[in-house]
């Protein structure tokens, strides 16, 4: 005895609806794909970043606490104070920004130096800028009030690239 289904309207409907919903799961799950895959490229960036930003970060503190590679004038051509630090090469140059008389360390005058660095890890890029203070004993006569400073850094600011 042969049983033979009858197709009818009912159940190409039913069949429509089942492709259509299996086209939206499918889409649903490659959406969700694409944002695991992005999510995991956006962290590997940040950890780079990071990695990056506290290898600078070394560098920078080394330099501030360095007498060398003061430059006087700013060009392309004197960014001669160059290194590699694990696996960061990195270039800084030290501005001189001027002596404040009246800023009082240790009996001394204040010399405000500006530390900018430059470095780079992989394709990774990062630049940082300090402003340190160092005592100075070039004097100069204070016009105004004496005020205390405290000797290192005195700001600090991450310089992003557009």
């Amino acid at each position: 005895m042969r049983h033979y289904v009858k197709f009818n309207a009912e159940c190409g409907i039913t069949l429509l609806v089942v492709l259509v919903f299996m086209q939206i799961l499918a889409l649903l799950s490659w959406y969700a794909i694409e944002a695991a895959w992005l999510e995991t490229k956006m962290g590997r960036h940040f950890w780079q970043h990071q990695k990056a930003y506290h290898l600078a970060e070394q560098v920078l503190s080394q330099a501030e606490r360095s007498s060398g590679c003061l430059m006087t004038t700013l060009s392309t051509a004197s960014l001669t104070c160059t290194g590699n630090f694990q696996q960061f090469k990195y270039y800084y140059v030290v501005e001189f920004l001027g002596n404040d008389p009246c800023g009082q360390i240790e009996n001394a005058a204040a010399d405000y130096f500006r530390i900018t660095l430059f470095g780079s890890m992989n394709d990774e890029k990062i630049s940082l800028q300090s402003t340190i203070v160092k005592p100075s004993y070039l004097g100069g006569e204070c016009v105004g009030a004496h005020y205390q400073s405290r000797v290192g850094r005195q700001s600090w600011k991450e310089i992003t690239f557009g």
